[in-house]
């Protein structure tokens, strides 16, 4: 009989598998099969599905269990990255939590794309790119780079035990500047976020309201469509906050346990799975070539 600990690594492993799927499924569709009537605004929903996959590929190869121990923080990876060795492990570690902070700025700036549209001012599949990379690249790439400064702060210890190989590393100390960084964009920075996509859908809906005279029905029902369809996809990364009250119970000494400690990236790494699944609940299109496909 498997343990709780072997159980809840072949769940991770099967709902890493599964997202892995739907995302490079939605990645064919969204470039194969887009209409021209949003083809546009498809230039924010194919780096959503790049967004997915990436950080879908980090969560299956590092498949870790963090474990803060006074300052420090302690990691140990069950993924195939043991195999390879302990920077992959780092590297999908980094890819991971970097991948969770790249997408909620994505999603802000598909908000921004909207209220665009919506005001009448549609960017051009140029712009569309610009805007997703002035709002979303600046925090993950200072996010990387502050991990890529910290691994040499890094302990790395690779380990056999009777379940299988584990690599085993972490933060020495993680009140130096670089890991402060890291720590404030993880845990702060996307607090501010849910603020501004909040901000924007109020003044989105809003518009549409206004503008409910001069817009089609069928342009209307789309726009909310794809306002119904972000914002279930920005409420998607609340699940991190599973994983944050462990983290904070666990770093205050005030529970122990390992089953808890798998279970924070298990719930994390839920985001990978559910956001395809909303994009192809809400564009029917999208959805019904995905069902030819399969």
């Amino acid at each position: 009989m498997l343990s709780i600990e072997a159980s809840l690594l072949a769940a991770h492993m099967g709902l890493s598998c599964l997202s892995i799927i739907l995302s490079i499924l939605l990645v064919y569709v969204v470039f194969r099969y887009t209409p021209a009537s949003f083809a546009t605004f498809a230039v924010m929903l194919k780096c959503h599905a790049l967004i997915d996959l990436y950080v879908a590929v980090g969560s299956s190869s590092s498949m870790q269990r963090v474990i803060p121990v006074n300052w420090s923080i302690i990691i140990i990876s069950y993924g195939p990255c043991v195999y390879v060795g302990s920077t992959a492990c780092y590297v999908s570690c980094t890819i991971f939590f970097g991948g969770q902070s790249f997408f909620i700025h994505s999603i802000v700036a598909s908000f921004v794309f909207r209220l665009l549209v919506i005001r009448g001012q549609t960017p051009t599949a140029r712009q569309a790119l610009a805007l997703f990379c002035a709002i979303s690249l600046p925090d993950p790439l200072v996010y990387s780079a502050s991990r890529c400064i910290y691994y040499r702060r890094v302990y790395l210890k690779e380990s056999h035990s009777a379940g299988g190989n584990i690599l085993i590393f972490g933060f020495v100390d993680v009140r130096s500047f670089s890991a402060c960084i890291v720590l404030v964009i993880l845990l702060l920075f996307g607090w501010p976020l849910f603020a501004t996509i909040i901000y924007l859908r109020s003044k989105i809906l809003s518009k549409l309201n206004q503008n409910s005279s001069s817009i089609s029905e069928k342009s209307k029902n789309m726009q909310r469509k794809f306002v119904t369809m972000l914002t279930f996809q920005a409420a998607v990364p609340l699940v991190q906050l599973y994983a944050a009250v462990i983290f904070s119970l666990e770093f205050m000494d005030i529970i122990r346990n390992p089953a808890l400690e798998l279970s924070e990236h298990l719930v994390s790494g839920t985001k990978s799975f559910l956001s395809p699944l909303i994009v192809f609940r809400s564009i029917d299109q999208y959805r019904r070539k995905a069902y030819l496909l399969i």
